[in-house]
């Protein structure tokens, strides 16, 4: 009998080593659950949305203040879904709508309601589409809302924090399964600190930033082509790492915006923030221009027969619109394809016998051309065919 003991004795862990690995499984566990939520709160609205659960006590408490912003009772047609910590708004625009309720996006920033139970919103491009019951045309927008609270209930800024949610499960009773779960924890809150840093936005870049001269001596370049006068009229700007902060008090009105125009810089900016400063995040590496590509896809099938011997197939009247959305290199377009075209089609042609001859016709040419060498940074171009087309439309 004292054999077995002595020997159950020897083979038991340590007590003081497994109280000790158990305390840093409690520490990991809070520093994990507070990296969890700071990963979280940088998140996109739509990153948000894409990985909650259904959350339909969210959805009943921000309906209201959507309806009413949407126009109430004559509000477009619309559906909203919520998850865990956003929600998705889906909107469909006619002509008419868009007319009647014009300051609906606007509406939805400034809101003082909403703006209580929102800590974000996001608007994508609209896609082109089609009443099924009128055949109008429509828009359809998505609008995505990060929850200021996962009940969607109202909490003034000033009182918004949230407290981690740190894992509650007993402590490991072994060595081993105590040793294991220290490794996976540490492995989690890199994972988010990674992520953190992944999504650190511009402004923090930029702070964070090693100074990159040629960078700021490239993009002054790219400026300068569309702005002559930038540098002598005050324009400031400075790059850091892979951001550039631009001040221009004196430039034009929505010089920011017209900078799109130019292709150098198409093919070099990844996006921007804008506050006290224009803050542009450039791309890692040279790139092709994603719009320029589609629009010259576009251009080249317009001057083909395709179109004209459609239109003379089917004769009709009436507009198609068309959605091109090429999607940055690595990433899936909308439809979750990789390295594709997506196309989508609105206005009355769409779905009739013209429309789909335009479709079968575009999807053989403009779809399948390979795409650019080059990386891309992703591009959405809108182009709309009226019929009928003009006499010198397809005869080149």
């Amino acid at each position: 009998m004292l054999t077995a003991l002595a020997l159950t004795l020897a083979l038991a862990p340590n007590g003081g080593e497994l109280a000790a690995c158990q305390a840093e499984v409690r520490r990991l566990r809070a520093e994990g659950a507070t990296a969890e939520v700071e990963r979280r709160k940088r998140l996109s609205p739509h990153e948000q949305f894409a990985l909650g659960n259904a959350n339909p006590m969210a959805a009943a408490a921000l309906a209201p203040a959507v309806d009413r912003l949407l126009g109430g009772s004559a509000a477009p047609a619309h559906t909203l879904e919520c998850r865990t910590w956003a929600c998705r708004l889906k909107v469909a625009l006619t002509k008419e709508d868009e007319r009647r309720v014009n300051g609906w996006m606007k509406g939805l920033q400034s809101d003082e309601e909403l703006g209580e139970r929102v800590a974000g919103i996001e608007f994508h491009a609209g896609t082109p589409g089609k009443d099924p019951l009128s055949g109008a045309g429509v828009s359809q927008r998505d609008v995505f809302i990060a929850l200021a609270a996962p009940s969607g209930k109202r909490v003034p800024a000033t009182l918004r924090s949230e407290p981690p949610a740190v894992e509650t499960t007993p402590l490991p009773g072994n060595a081993g399964g105590c040793a294991a779960e220290v490794k996976a924890l540490r492995a989690q809150i890199q994972r988010a600190k990674d992520d953190q840093q992944a999504h650190l936005s511009p402004d923090e870049r930029f702070a964070r930033g090693a100074p990159a001269p040629k960078l700021t001596d490239e993009l002054r370049a790219v400026i300068a082509s569309k702005f002559p006068d930038a540098t002598s009229t005050g324009l400031e700007l400075e790059c850091r790492a892979l951001v550039c902060r631009a001040r221009w008090e004196k430039g034009p009105l929505d010089w920011s915006h017209q900078l799109y125009d130019v292709p150098a810089f198409r093919a070099m900016a990844d996006g921007a923030l804008y506050s006290q400063a224009i803050y542009f995040v450039m791309a890692p590496e040279r790139r092709a221009d994603g719009l320029g590509f589609l629009k010259d896809l576009v251009k080249r099938f317009m001057a083909g027969r395709a179109a004209a011997d459609c239109e003379a197939r089917f004769p009709a009247r009436g507009t198609l619109s068309v959605k091109l959305h090429l999607p940055k290199t690595g990433e899936p377009n909308e439809a979750g394809e990789l390295g594709r075209v997506l196309a989508s089609y609105g206005d009355e042609l769409a779905g009739t016998p013209l429309g789909k001859c335009l479709e079968e016709a575009i999807a053989g040419s403009v779809l399948a051309a390979p795409l650019p060498a080059l990386p891309v940074g992703g591009a959405v171009y809108f182009h709309r065919i009226v019929f009928p087309l003009a006499k010198d439309s397809g005869r080149r």
